[in-house]
C-alpha cells in the first residue's frame, strides 16, 4: 500500500549495493528483466536457460533485493519492489554490471555456435582480457581529461544530492509506508532529479572504470608476466583433463534423463515416444530442467517410434549433434532405449557408421 515513488526514494539510493550483493546469474536476471525490459523467452535466449529456469532466477533474485532493504529497514513486498523497479528502471544499470550482462550475452551467442556445443556463461580467462583490450581501447581519452570530468561530475553529483535533501524532511527518519513530506517538487521534477542523478553516477563510474583500465594496462606493460613453467603447464593439462571429464559426466546425466522422460511420455502416451523434447519436458527431473550448460538444441532425436517396436535396448533414443574435440580424436553422447547413456568416441570424427549398427531403421530419422 506504500507510494510507490516514496518506495523508489527511499531504495534508489542503495540500488547499486543491492545488485552488487546478488550472485552473478540473479544479477544478470534483474538486469536483464528490469533495466534492459527483455521478455521471459529474451532472458532465456540470452543465458542459454529454459523461459521456467530464467523466471524462476528473476523471483529470487527479487526476493533477495527485498530481503536486502529489509534489513535496512526498508519494509516492501517482492511483487511492489519489482513494480517500483520496473518503472523506475530508467536509471542507467552500473557500468560494471552492464559489462557482465553485455558478456554473458556475446559469450551465449558465441558458444551456440561454437563446437564443444556447450553454452557456458561465465567468461574465461581468454576472454576476460580481449574483454578488457578492448575496453582499454575505447578508453583512450587522455588522464587530464578524464580527471576533469571527474571534477566536474563531483561537482554536479554534490549539487544534485543538496537539490534531493531539500526536497524532503530528512531531519527525522520516517518508514516508508508514512505519507509524503510536504516539501517536495512535482512529481515529474523529482523523478527527471532522480534520473539526472543516475546518470551522473553512471559517468563517474565510467570515467573510474577507464581511469582504473589504463592504469592497470601500464602496469602490465611494464611488467609483463613471465613464461609458465613446466609445473604451471602440466597443471593447466590436469585442469582441461578433469575439466572435460566433469563435461563429459554432465552430458551422459543428461541424456539419460531426457531418455527416461521419453520413455515416461511414452506409457502416459499409448507406448508413443515423442517426436519433440519439449513434449516430455514435463516427465524431466527438475534439476535437469533448470541445467544452464547445456540445452536441448545440443541434440537430436533419433527415434521416434513406438515402445512396443523395441526390442533391443541398445537403440539409440536422442545423440548429440555435434561431435566435440577431445585427445585423440572426438567424442559425442548418446541416450539409449534401455535408458543409460554413454560417450562413444572415434579418431576421424566420422560416427555415420558407429550409428547405423544403432539405430532403429526408420525413414526420415536421422
Amino acid at each position: 500500500s506504500a507510494d510507490p515513488d516514496a518506495v523508489w526514494e527511499r531504495i534508489a539510493p542503495q540500488l547499486d549495493a543491492a545488485l552488487g550483493e546478488l550472485g552473478e546469474a540473479d544479477r544478470d536476471a534483474v538486469l536483464l528483466r528490469y533495466f534492459e525490459r527483455k521478455s521471459a523467452t529474451e532472458m532465456a535466449t540470452t543465458l542459454g536457460i529454459s523461459n521456467e529456469a530464467a523466471q524462476k532466477r528473476v523471483n529470487r533474485a527479487v526476493e533477495r533485493l527485498r530481503e536486502f532493504f529489509a534489513k535496512r529497514g526498508l519494509t516492501v513486498g517482492a511483487s511492489g519492489l519489482a513494480v517500483v523497479i520496473t518503472a523506475n528502471a530508467v536509471q542507467a544499470a552500473p557500468l560494471g554490471l552492464a559489462v557482465t550482462i553485455s558478456s554473458a550475452a556475446a559469450l551465449a551467442g558465441t558458444a551456440a555456435a561454437a563446437t564443444t556445443g556447450v553454452k557456458i556463461i561465465a567468461m574465461t580467462t581468454l576472454q576476460k582480457t580481449l574483454l578488457a583490450t578492448t575496453l582499454v581501447a575505447a578508453a583512450a581519452t587522455p588522464l587530464l581529461m578524464q580527471h576533469q570530468a571527474l571534477v566536474k561530475l563531483r561537482s554536479e553529483n554534490e549539487s544534485l544530492r543538496h537539490q534531493l535533501s531539500a526536497l524532503a524532511d530528512s531531519s527525522t527518519p520516517h518508514p516508508v509506508a508514512m505519507a509524503e513530506p510536504t516539501t517536495r517538487l512535482p512529481e515529474d521534477q523529482f523523478n527527471e532529479l532522480l534520473r539526472l542523478r543516475g546518470e551522473v553516477g553512471v559517468l563517474r563510474r565510467e570515467a573510474a572504470e577507464r581511469i582504473k583500465l589504463l592504469e592497470k594496462t601500464t602496469q602490465a606493460v611494464a611488467h609483463p608476466p613471465s613464461e609458465p613453467s613446466a609445473t604451471e603447464t602440466e597443471t593447466e593439462t590436469e585442469r582441461a583433463v578433469a575439466l572435460q571429464k566433469q563435461q563429459a559426466i554432465a552430458k551422459m546425466n543428461y541424456a539419460r534423463n531426457w531418455t527416461l522422460a521419453f520413455m515416461l511420455y511414452a506409457d502416459k502416451n499409448g507406448g508413443q515416444y515423442p517426436t519433440s523434447f519439449g513434449q516430455a519436458t514435463a516427465h524431466l527431473p527438475e534439476q535437469a530442467r533448470d541445467e544452464t550448460l547445456l540445452a536441448t538444441n545440443q541434440f537430436d532425436i533419433l527415434y521416434t517410434g513406438s515402445f512396443a517396436e523395441l526390442t533391443n535396448g541398445g537403440i539409440i533414443v536422442i545423440g548429440e549433434s555435434k561431435a566435440q574435440p577431445v585427445s585423440g580424436g572426438w567424442v559425442k553422447t548418446y541416450g539409449f532405449a534401455d535408458g543409460h547413456s554413454e560417450v562413444h568416441k572415434e579418431a576421424d570424427g566420422n560416427f555415420e557408421a558407429w550409428e547405423k549398427q544403432h539405430m532403429f531403421p526408420q525413414p526420415g530419422i536421422r
